[in-house]
């Protein structure tokens, strides 16, 4: 069965928020400069662009189209043990997803990628505009540091 995003209840997003996901395991959305989307999970303590948190109707919204989007084929990276299904089936949605590693790596490593890389112009501007874009393509790279996504930047989106 294909791993699905959830959506968060107002209670929850504001307890996430007020310790900024801090300890909490928490899928997160960015765009990349060449407009395509990425799910990075926190892993409790990874770092969290402050725009996420002024929009749970939007993450909300975009998790559920997402949900909605076809399975293709995805490509595991991530050369390490343990579970991975989730992180091909969010690629298998079109998604490049990434996973925080610890302190000593400082970042976000390439777990999974799409196939078939989803778009945000597919998705529409609604559901995209409010994203964080990191200055990366990530089709380009396995690993994001913390400073890259300290650095992140807010630039509404045009399909």
């Amino acid at each position: 069965m294909k791993e699905k995003l959830n959506t968060i209840e107002e209670a929850g997003w504001s307890e996430l928020a007020k310790y900024q996901a801090a300890g909490w395991q928490f899928e997160w959305f960015a765009r990349d400069i060449d407009g395509h989307l990425a799910v990075l999970n926190s892993a409790g303590e990874g770092p969290i662009p402050g725009v996420i948190w002024n929009h749970l109707r939007e993450y909300n919204a975009l998790a559920t189209r997402i949900n909605s989007l076809p399975t293709n084929e995805s490509k595991l990276v991530f050369k390490g043990g343990g579970y991975c299904q989730d992180w091909l089936d969010y690629a298998g949605m079109g998604l490049f997803a990434f996973d925080y590693h610890d302190a000593k790596l400082g970042g976000y490593e390439l777990m999974a990628r799409p196939t078939s890389p989803v778009n945000c112009s597919a998705l529409g501007t609604d559901l995209v505009s409010w994203l964080p874009v990191l200055n990366i393509a990530f089709t380009r790279v396995t690993f994001i540091r913390d400073a890259t996504v300290a650095g992140s930047i807010y630039r509404p989106f045009s399909s």
